[in-house]
């Protein structure tokens, strides 16, 4: 069984198969893999992981990828252009198209919230349902279903945690880092001194229990996720340099700039450039 149907700017194909009819090729556009049913490995960029039912992969532009399935597989695809991510009003998440490209560092499913799974479920059958009929509006209602999985899947993306973090972590510090992804373009929120009054821990052991907790000093993580933020504006939008000065709370472009040298050793702009010619001969491959 493969059913595929065609829309204006998405495409839904909902299929039975035992093998991957796509073996390491990159498409220009966005896709999202929903596993109804099966198992077996998925493979990304080189890197590999199992996989099983309820699973949800997101495949970004000019990423390569296969699956090598143990058995049938039943597969939800959902296609759809970066113009379609560009064009969209998000009203509440800030370039949700660089927080989709940041799946490119997860090689496993990018659900990590059972309530969130749960909801997923509910949003593909309703896709599978809507999508057979030729009702008045359907258009317009798949739509919507797929934003809401576009949002769910942002919103697990942002909430990713350092390594050491997982279910049997205490709920402090999950509400530490969940703090921190908030306000991560707020720095006068970041200062020990505001986190430590927030969350009743003196600012002197502040330093000392998040790194325990996460391997790494709290400065380091903010900076850490920061400076993955201004990546992604880099390579995936067009925002000037002024504009994430002003985003992330800087206090100018030399300021903007020092930062990003310092960590990542190259300028913005040549940072940016660089990206831009090797997508290039990417694309002419």
């Amino acid at each position: 069984m493969r059913k595929v149907n065609f829309h204006d700017d998405f495409e839904i194909i909902h299929k039975r198969i035992t093998e991957c009819p796509i073996n390491n090729i990159s498409l220009d556009l966005f896709q999202f893999i929903y596993i109804v049913s099966g198992q077996g490995t998925y493979i990304i960029n080189e890197s590999s992981t199992l996989f099983k039912d309820g699973d949800l992969f997101l495949i970004t532009p000019n990423d390569s990828h296969t699956f090598k399935m143990d058995r049938e597989c039943e597969l939800v695809v959902l296609k759809f252009q970066k113009k379609y991510i560009e064009d969209y009003s998000w009203k509440s998440i800030n370039h949700i198209e660089c927080l989709l490209y940041y799946s490119s560092n997860i090689v496993g499913s990018v659900l990590n919230n059972d309530k969130d799974k749960y909801v997923l479920k509910s949003l593909i059958n309703a896709i599978l349902e809507v999508n057979t009929d030729t009702d008045s509006y359907n258009e317009d209602i798949l739509r919507n279903l797929i934003n809401a999985i576009i949002v769910i899947t942002a919103r697990n993306l942002s909430a990713v945690k350092p390594d050491t973090i997982n279910s049997t972590s205490g709920s402090k510090i999950v509400k530490i880092l969940n703090f921190i992804q908030a306000n991560i373009y707020n720095p006068a929120q970041l200062r020990s001194a505001v986190i430590s009054e927030k969350f009743g821990i003196s600012e002197s052991y502040l330093g000392i229990y998040f790194k325990k907790q996460c391997g790494e000093t709290l400065q380091e993580y903010i900076n850490k996720t920061r400076l993955r933020l201004i990546k992604h504006r880099l390579k995936f939008s067009d925002c000037r340099i002024n504009e994430i000065v002003d985003e992330f709370g800087f206090t100018d472009e030399s300021h903007v700039n020092k930062f990003f040298r310092k960590h990542v050793g190259s300028s913005m702009v040549s940072f940016r450039k660089d990206f831009n010619i090797a997508q290039k001969q990417l694309e002419n491959k």
